[in-house]
């Protein structure tokens, strides 16, 4: 669907469900801060240009590397819903099938938003 759309459109909402619902979650266990009680890990992906943890350069997240079509669609498909049309931002984290805790990440440089 994206592939076809003109440059003033956005996906649709079904659009972007089909894509998700296909997407290869990994199995996370480094966000202890917000695992829900009695689980070791989540479906969580952090998609995007992330902190290197050990040289702390930036990179490309590896979920990201070679799904930049899904980036595309998830960042147009976000945009739609901003109130100006524009959303600048570096990451997306994508969870699954959980409600993290209330926490606010350490490493964020901006404003985080949920949608």
């Amino acid at each position: 669907e994206l592939a076809g759309l003109r440059k003033d459109q956005r996906p649709s909402d079904a659009a972007v469900l089909k894509a998700l619902r296909v997407w290869g979650f990994e199995k996370s266990t480094s966000r202890q801060n917000v695992l829900p009680d009695g689980l070791e890990w989540v479906h969580s992906d952090t998609l995007g240009v992330v902190t290197n943890r050990t040289d702390h350069n930036m990179q490309i997240s590896v979920p990201c590397q070679g799904h930049e079509n899904f980036m595309r669609l998830l960042s147009s498909w976000a945009r739609r819903r901003s109130p100006d049309g524009d959303l600048p931002f570096t990451t997306i984290s994508l969870n699954k099938n959980y409600a993290g805790r209330l926490h606010r990440d350490s490493g964020n440089e901006g404003p985080s938003i949920g949608l």
